[in-house]
C-alpha cells in the first residue's frame, strides 16, 4: 500500500505520498517487530523511498508548475479581451455599414448596444478595474468618419483598452499606464485585433 500511494502522489499533488510515507513507517515497525514472523520489508521501504523522494521533490515540481499555471491564466485573460475587441470591432462594422459612418465619439458604447445583442459583458475586461462600465475606447479621430475615407485600415486603431468610461473617446493618451496583459488589446478599422506591445505602439495610425 504504501508504494502504490507513493506512485499515486505523482497524480494527487503529494496527498496520497504522505499517507504512503506514513503506511510504510508503520508498516517497517510491524515487521522489526514480529521478530521474522512478517514479511514485505523491501516493499515498504521501498514505499517510503518512492514517498519520500516525491515529497522531496514536491516544492520543485510547484515551482516549475505554478508559474506555469499563472502564464496559461494570463494568456486566457488575453484572448477573452481579445474577443471582446472582436466582437466590438464587428459592431461597430455593422452600425457603419448601416449609417455610412462610424458613430459619434461620445456616444459609441450607445450606439452599438443593438449590436452585440445587449451583451454589456463584451465592454468588459477580465482583468479591467471593477466597476466600470466599459474598459475600452473609441478613436476620436474616426468620429462620424466613413471605414471607405480610412486610408490603412489594417493599421489604423479603431478600439484600445482603458482604465474604464461608458463611450469614452480619445487617442493613446488614454491606455492604461500599465499594461493589462504585458501588452495592449488593439482593434483596426479592418476587424483584426492585436496584442501590441508597448515598444511597438508609435507603429500604430490614429488619423484616417
Amino acid at each position: 500500500s504504501s508504494l502504490v500511494l507513493g506512485i499515486l502522489g505523482f497524480f494527487t499533488c503529494g496527498v496520497t505520498a504522505l499517507i504512503g510515507l506514513v503506511l510504510g513507517i508503520v508498516a517497517l515497525v510491524r515487521i522489526d517487530r514480529s521478530k521474522g514472523q512478517l514479511g514485505g520489508k523491501g516493499m515498504a521501504l521501498a514505499g517510503m523511498i518512492v514517498s519520500g523522494a516525491f515529497l522531496l521533490l514536491l516544492p520543485f515540481m510547484a515551482a516549475l508548475i505554478i508559474p506555469a499555471l499563472a502564464r496559461a491564466k494570463q494568456k486566457a485573460v488575453t484572448i477573452h479581451c481579445l474577443t471582446n475587441v472582436r466582437q466590438l470591432n464587428l459592431a461597430l462594422a455593422m452600425y457603419a455599414d448601416q449609417n455610412v459612418q462610424f458613430p459619434a465619439a461620445d456616444k459609441w458604447c450607445d450606439a452599438i448596444q443593438q449590436y452585440v445583442g445587449g451583451n454589456s459583458s463584451v465592454f468588459l475586461c477580465p482583468a479591467g478595474k471593477p466597476g466600470a462600465r466599459s474598459h475600452y475606447a473609441f478613436n476620436a479621430r474616426l468620429s462620424g468618419v466613413s471605414p471607405k475615407a480610412v486610408a490603412h485600415p489594417a493599421r489604423t486603431v479603431l478600439l484600445f483598452e482603458t482604465d474604464g468610461g461608458w463611450n469614452q473617446s480619445g487617442g493613446k493618451e488614454l491606455l492604461p499606464s500599465k499594461p493589462r496583459h504585458g501588452s495592449y488589446v488593439i482593434g483596426f478599422v479592418d476587424g483584426h485585433a492585436e496584442s501590441v506591445r508597448p515598444e511597438n505602439l508609435n507603429k500604430l495610425r490614429w488619423a484616417p
